[in-house]
C-alpha cells in the first residue's frame, strides 16, 4: 500500500515538473534562438519548476484521498 501511495506522488510530481520543463525549454528555444538566456530567466525557470512540483504534490494528495489511501481503521 505504501508503494502505491509513493508511486502516485512520484508520478504526479514527475508529470507536472516534466511538462513544465518541456514548455519552458520550447519557449526558451523559440524566443532566444540567437543568444543565451540571462540569469533572470534561469531564476524564473527554477521558480516555475519548484511551483510545478508543489502543484504535483497537491494533485497527488487529491488522488490519494479520492482513492481512499490510507484506508480508515
Amino acid at each position: 500500500m505504501t508503494l502505491v501511495v509513493v508511486s502516485i506522488y512520484l508520478a504526479a510530481v514527475l508529470f507536472c515538473v516534466g511538462t513544465t520543463a518541456w514548455i519552458l525549454r520550447a519557449w526558451t528555444r523559440r524566443r532566444y534562438w540567437h543568444k543565451s538566456p540571462s540569469d533572470l530567466h534561469y531564476v524564473v525557470a527554477g521558480t516555475a519548476l519548484l511551483l510545478s512540483a508543489g502543484i504535483g504534490v497537491a494533485v497527488a494528495s487529491q488522488i490519494v484521498v479520492a482513492l481512499g489511501y490510507p484506508p480508515a481503521p
